[in-house]
């Protein structure tokens, strides 16, 4: 086996997938695909200069391990550690259905985070939205997604995205995407002030949160600034948010 710096390394080379940025380390996290599996390598800042290869440790005798994370030590020796990466919590894994990302083929990418993608079973095409490193955030709106099942007021939540063992993000129903205009404000408002109810405010209004179908409905996306109160102390103050988000609808359709 390959050895760099006494230690054991890959024999082959992996095959880079994507790089992210880490805000809280300031490191780096690369997806990585050896012998066809997902691995993540998480490289903190100064381990590697630029001109220099990047050494990725063996998983050989940690395959439970998804994860494997390289710094400098003081004596500035190379130093690694093998780690179980988790994503979603499981008390928010609420729907039975699960999709392997790989499984899934991306027609568009919309955002950094949402693609337009086909599934390999039916070729169904659906909205993907996934956070590699930051999973954290869209956990909030997995749930508002249960919160809304069956009313008809979002997207269907098909079921959880999944790599490397852990879930990294949820699959929706591709709904029309007809962008609003000044005849559907009255839809829009019905449609917010059902989120109002509640008690959850949408955080940043803009006309990307409405989804306008063809009988003049109205579908709501785009929860990752969603705010909530169950604090009854703070009641009045969320519902002059809720007030100001009514406010701030009628002016985006005035422009």
């Amino acid at each position: 086996m390959d050895r760099c710096e006494g230690f054991p390394i890959l024999e082959t080379k992996p095959e880079i997938l994507s790089k992210h940025a880490m805000r809280v380390t300031g490191g780096t996290m690369y997806r990585v695909k050896i012998d066809d599996q997902l691995k993540y390598v998480c490289v903190l800042p100064r381990t590697f200069h630029e001109s220099e290869t990047m050494a990725i440790p063996s998983f050989e005798d940690n395959e439970g391990a998804n994860m494997v994370r390289l710094w400098r030590g003081e004596d500035g020796n190379l130093q690694y550690e093998f780690q179980i990466w988790p994503g979603l919590p499981q008390k928010r894994l609420w729907h039975p259905d699960q999709f392997d990302w790989f499984d899934l083929h991306e027609v568009e990418r919309i955002t950094e985070n949402v693609s337009v993608v086909t599934t390999a079973a039916d070729s169904r095409t659906c909205i993907a939205k996934v956070k590699v490193v930051e999973v954290q955030l869209i956990e909030f709106e997995t749930m508002i997604y249960r919160l809304f099942k069956d009313t008809g007021l979002t997207p269907t939540f098909l079921g959880h995205i999944y790599e490397a063992d852990r879930v990294i993000g949820f699959l929706l129903e591709k709904v029309e995407e007809n962008p609003p205009l000044r005849i559907d404000f009255e839809a829009c408002k019905k449609a917010l002030q059902r989120l109002h109810e509640y008690k959850l405010c949408l955080g940043d209004v803009t006309k990307d949160n409405f989804l306008v179908q063809s009988d003049g409905t109205v579908k709501l996306i785009g929860f990752a600034q969603c705010e909530t109160c169950l604090d009854s102390s703070k009641i009045v103050q969320q519902e002059i948010k809720m007030q100001q988000e009514i406010e701030n609808l009628r002016w985006i359709f005035t422009e």
